[in-house]
């Protein structure tokens, strides 16, 4: 039979009957992208060897080969190329080694008859239209390693169930689309980004479970007319919004939100009390960061730790002294407080030098100023542009 180089270090070989043909890939190494030999003989092609020592399936490898049935990928596999596996309409099962951590776009697209795939415990992403139309495919594992599910990624499955891992992030458009056997889901907490209609023409689904406050309503409601979106508070974290009151609890510690939404996003502007609920010790820095319109906050006697802007509290210090840190401001009731910091070294100057509260002036109804803190010129200024009469006192 027919053999040849597909790689620097790699060989394939075709063995078997006329029309039972094994195609066996050996040697060491990559494969190359380019389009392979055995294409020629594709309707003929049954089984596929890879054997050890192979590290990575080519674009396109296998691709079109409409009568291979049974694929062996053996561990040292550490990735699969683009369409790899594309229009194999009678592979049947695979099942991906866990040295693998990269799938490629569309890798195994318009596998029709696919009903069972295991997944590598070590990839990092499901890619665009990796699994798109295998209509067979029931149930997958996605394993915890798996950070994002690309455009396209189970679109026109027959998934009747997903288990989407805490460990990702991201869902992107189409991701599920028209998996017509799908009738609830959950987004887990982690998700941080959804984009488009993850579950657009998915005409089954009735329930979909999502953290609030995330403003991800947009990509979930119009999904049919008959879904229901059901929000929940996020894992551990309780918090509720009653009027202008955001109360928070369940945890130790309030963590830092800076770098992701917190589950009170969609209350920002309006939350102007936190109440920390008993059983808090520590808060971050930046944890309330983001409410603009924050006028007092109730502390629990549980506290030890505030971090570093953990409320629209901030430092307002000469840059030069303490690194600005030696005055402080916050507002409670409407009146801006500025302070000494008590944490700051016994410096010499506690003068203002940044309008740090510049964003919530609209809140500001009085403004009282320990003795020995200097309003200096920026201050001033601020005072005559807001343009408003407000009371200054000192204590």
């Amino acid at each position: 039979m027919e053999s040849g180089m597909c790689g620097e270090n790699l060989t394939w070989t075709l063995s078997g009957s006329y029309n039972d043909i094994t195609l066996t890939i050996s040697g060491t190494g990559k494969m190359t992208h380019s389009p392979p030999q055995w294409h020629d003989y594709g309707s003929r092609i049954k089984k596929v060897i890879i054997e050890q020592g192979v590290t990575s399936i080519g674009d396109y490898a296998f691709c079109n080969l409409l009568c291979v049935y049974s694929v062996t990928i053996p561990d040292s596999v550490e990735s699969i190329g683009n369409s790899a596996f594309s229009m194999c309409v009678s592979l049947t099962s695979v099942t991906i080694p866990d040295s693998v951590t990269y799938i490629g776009d569309s890798a195994f697209n318009h596998c029709n008859s696919l009903t069972s795939i295991k997944l590598s415990k070590n990839v990092t992403g499901i890619n665009s239209c990796a699994f798109q139309s295998c209509y067979y495919l029931r149930n997958v594992k996605i394993p915890d390693s798996v950070k994002y599910i690309n455009t396209g990624a189970f679109d026109g499955c027959g998934l009747t169930s997903v288990t989407i891992p805490s460990s990702v992030t991201t869902i992107k458009d189409g991701a599920f689309r028209g998996c017509l056997d799908l009738t609830s889901v959950t987004i887990p907490d982690s998700i941080m980004s959804i984009y488009g209609l993850p579950f657009d023409s998915c005409h089954n689904l009735r329930e979909i479970h999502y953290p609030a406050g995330r403003g991800f309503e947009q990509n979930l409601s119009s999904v049919n007319n008959y879904v229901k979106l059901i929000p929940y508070a996020p894992k551990n974290v309780t918090w509720k919004v009653e009027g202008i009151n955001l109360t928070v609890g369940g945890v130790n510690k309030i963590k830092d939100y800076s770098e992701e939404v917190p589950p009170w996003n969609d209350y920002l502007r309006v939350v102007q009390r936190v109440i920390v609920e008993d059983g808090v010790t520590e808060i971050a820095a930046h944890a309330f960061s983001n409410c603009v319109a924050l006028e007092h906050v109730t502390i629990p006697a549980s506290l030890k730790t505030i971090g570093d802007f953990a409320f629209t509290f901030s430092y307002c210090g000469e840059w030069n002294v303490n690194n600005r840190k030696n005055v402080i401001w916050s507002l409670e009731r409407g009146t801006l407080i500025i302070k000494k910091n008590p944490d700051a070294a016994n410096e010499t100057d506690f003068s203002i030098g940044d309008v740090a509260w510049k964003d919530i002036e609209k809140n500001i109804t009085g403004i009282k100023i320990e003795c020995g803190v200097m309003p200096k010129e920026k201050f001033f200024a601020w005072l005559w542009q807001s343009g408003r009469d407000i009371q200054i006192t000192f204590a």
